[in-house]
């Protein structure tokens, strides 16, 4: 969820998926789901205006990380993983997923983005892809009017924030393409949101590991830390962030006593240098 100032909220899900305007008192106001959708016993307003292919996404991966602009214009959503457009699998190699730009004011999406998954580094990262494994967008903060900072995750243990900047990224709302399935993005006439990696947690995956379980997983040297689910995120200052996990209602001990208890934590992390760069910086 992410919440304006004058106390209303805005709320994703990963199902539909849609977005859902709730006032300050907690009523239920409206709900965007894609074109295409009736829902004839809804008990609030429903308007169809988002992209009707994104009732293609990857079942439960929906949208799962939110961010309202600082001037309050902007809510950006984005998927939890590359749409199943126009067939399942069809972003596996690429790791192309979309974020959405919606009009606060005018209460309609204004533009699209292409998010791709995996370190920018790799040598295959701009010209073919090199998504991780599974890869997950779990959470999203906005840094300023042109910045996101983005949680991204993936089965294999890879826990990093991203920097996420807008400037110079395709608008790719009005393009009907099956983008997932483009390797080379650059030949498509289309840039993605430039990342820039702002941490790499994988040291501190022991840390929470034993946090959520009161100590009982305890991390051997070397080994990669899986299965965390870090799932909340929120900017402190320009050099502090604020992470939480999902513990799935404790749903794995609750099944198999064997396994530990998890429980909900919070940390504060710092940054090794601040979000928002010195006003000398590009």
């Amino acid at each position: 969820l992410a919440r304006l100032s004058d106390g209303s909220l805005w709320l994703s899900e990963e199902y539909r998926p849609s977005l859902v305007n709730v006032s300050a008192d907690g009523t239920l106001l409206r709900r965007y789901v894609p074109q295409g959708i009736d829902l004839p016993d809804a008990d609030c307003d429903v308007h169809d205006t988002l992209p009707a292919r994104y009732r293609s996404r990857k079942p439960n991966r929906g949208f799962e990380a939110l961010a309202i602009s600082p001037d309050e214009t902007t809510l950006w959503a984005l998927l939890q993983s590359p749409l199943e457009f126009p067939q399942p699998k069809a972003a596996k190699s690429t790791g192309n997923v979309r974020m959405l730009a919606f009009d606060l004011q005018a209460r309609r999406p204004i533009a699209e983005f292409i998010y791709r998954l995996g370190d920018p580094a790799d040598p295959a990262f701009a010209n073919q892809g090199a998504p991780p494994d599974d890869g997950k967008l779990c959470a999203m903060a906005a840094i300023d009017n042109g910045a996101v900072l983005v949680l991204e995750q993936a089965d294999d243990g890879t826990a990093r924030l991203y920097r996420c900047s807008f400037a110079g990224a395709t608008n790719t709302l009005e393009d009907g393409r099956p983008l997932e399935s483009l390797g080379n993005l650059t030949e498509a006439g289309i840039a993605p949101l430039r990342k820039s990696l702002v941490a790499d947690l994988a040291s501190l995956m022991p840390r929470f590991a034993a946090d959520i379980t009161g100590g009982a997983w305890q991390a051997k040297p070397g080994e990669r830390v899986k299965g965390l689910k870090l799932e909340g995120l929120a900017i402190v200052d320009p050099q502090r962030v604020a992470l939480v996990n999902d513990n799935d209602f404790n749903a794995d001990h609750i099944e198999d006593a064997s396994k530990p208890e998890r429980q909900s934590c919070l940390w504060i992390i710092s940054l090794p240098y601040p979000l928002t760069p010195p006003e000398d910086e590009p």
